[in-house]
């Protein structure tokens, strides 16, 4: 079986040093592409490097609603100018989307999210969600900015009826590593009832 990892802070400096061995490792147990999230402008030429040195990595570029205090619509701009420098392997934007519990408020984080769903759409590009108790939230952006693309919902945990919601507008559902937790039943029972064709791997 081959495996797309498709959520993976691959350039965090945690894997300095050992990212040729843990990749070696990955690709022997079948994994044939990793996409790395950018989450802020100052991390965006390290993603963009790390993804550069291996063949079968690929990368993202967005601002996460930790982070939208740090940053103006304006850095929006050298996205869209990174993206159309390198189309092959800048495949989506994000790590982008709204957050509950940090961030700020979310009237802070909705201008930021707004603007990169709006650029997704011009440039014909998917989306990579970060969404903390803001499903119907990040629905009712998708839906008001008419959204017909791609998007990852990352690292989904919310209803099935939320779930189906995100799904009938084209988004697939991030699966990672919590749904081994015990904790996790209402989130595994949700994707249970999921067609199997929403649901993409990552481990985050």
């Amino acid at each position: 079986m081959q495996f797309v990892d498709a959520h993976c802070h691959f350039d965090f400096p945690r894997f300095d040093g050992c990212r040729d061995t843990e990749l070696g490792k990955a690709r022997a147990a079948g994994l044939q592409r990793l996409v790395i999230p950018g989450v802020r402008r100052d991390d965006w030429a390290r993603v963009r490097d790390t993804a550069r040195a291996y063949p079968d990595v690929y990368y993202c570029l967005g601002i996460h609603p930790w982070f939208s205090a740090d940053h103006r619509l304006a850095d929006l701009d050298l996205i869209e100018e990174w993206l159309t420098a390198d189309p092959e392997r800048c495949v989506a934007i994000g790590e982008c989307g709204l957050d509950r519990l940090r961030g700020g408020s979310l009237a802070e984080q909705y201008p930021l999210f707004e603007a990169q769903v709006s650029l997704a759409q011009r440039l014909e590009r998917p989306l990579v969600i970060h969404s903390v108790k803001t499903h119907d939230d990040v629905h009712g952006v998708l839906n008001r900015c008419h959204w017909s693309g791609a998007a990852l919902i990352h690292g989904f945990s919310g209803s099935y009826q939320q779930a189906a919601k995100l799904v009938d507008l084209g988004c697939k559902i991030g699966v990672g590593g919590v749904i081994t937790h015990a904790r996790a039943r209402k989130t595994r029972d949700t994707l249970a009832r999921l067609p199997i064709a929403a649901l993409v791997l990552e481990t985050d």
